[in-house]
C-alpha cells in the first residue's frame, strides 16, 4: 500500500499536521550528516520525487527520516510504505540491515 501525500508548498508544519514522527527503533541510527543531506535535497530537487519509499511502524517513520525531512524541506513527493513483518522481518533487524546497506553503498560511491 502506497500513501500519496502532497505537501503544502514548502510547509514546515507538515510533520506535526501528520504526526509523523522518528519509530523508537530508528534512533539506533545517527542522522544524515550536513553533507549526506544538502546531496539529497539537491538530488530531490532535481528529480522532484522521493524515489524510495519511506517505511512505517505503528504510524511513526522506522525507516527514511532523512528522507521525509528532505522531501518536506524540498516539497518533494514523500511516498510511504507499511512495515511488514512478513517480508521485511524484524523491525530492529530491519533498520540496521537497511542502514548498514545504504551507509556502504554512500561509501562506496564517494
Amino acid at each position: 500500500m502506497t500513501i500519496r501525500v502532497t505537501p503544502p508548498d514548502r510547509d514546515r508544519s507538515l510533520p506535526v499536521a501528520l504526526g509523523l514522527r522518528k519509530h523508537p527503533i530508528a534512533h539506533v541510527i545517527p542522522c544524515l550528516s550536513r553533507s549526506e543531506r544538502q546531496r539529497l535535497n539537491s538530488s530531490l530537487e532535481e528529480n522532484g520525487y522521493c524515489g524510495e519509499e519511506i517505511v512505517l511502524l505503528d504510524g511513526q517513520i522506522l525507516d527514511g527520516d532523512g528522507r521525509y525531512r528532505a522531501c518536506l524541506e524540498t516539497g518533494a513527493m514523500p511516498r510511504f510504505r507499511p512495515f511488514n513483518p512478513t517480508t521485511d522481518g524484524d523491525p530492529f533487524d530491519f533498520v540496521v540491515r537497511k542502514n548498514l546497506a545504504q551507509s556502504w553503498l554512500r561509501k562506496f560511491g564517494q
